[in-house]
């Protein structure tokens, strides 16, 4: 979802949801239950959505393993067990 300024019309936030469960009965879904996994800028630590954000960001993911295994948890969705680490071949 996007969230946007009134005012300007620019995004000033982005929340990310997951499905968490998905039940069906004979193909037809019957329950469908969202949480959000994430938000930008806050859980990515961005001052904003600027193009200068994302470039720092980026460069933080390139140059930290801590941020590119923080980086890579966020965008599994919710499933940090499946990154061990990520070292500089990694990050390229």
């Amino acid at each position: 979802m996007v969230n946007v300024d009134i005012a300007t019309n620019l995004p000033v936030s982005i929340d990310v949801y997951q499905a968490m469960n998905l039940d069906e009965a004979d193909g037809i879904m019957v329950e469908l239950q969202v949480e959000k996994a994430y938000s930008i800028p806050k859980d990515w630590q961005m001052k904003d959505l600027s193009p200068t954000s994302y470039q720092a960001m980026a460069e933080r993911v390139r140059d930290g393993e801590t941020d590119a295994v923080n980086f890579d948890a966020m965008s599994r969705m919710g499933h940090p067990e499946t990154v061990s680490g990520c070292d500089s071949n990694c990050r390229l």
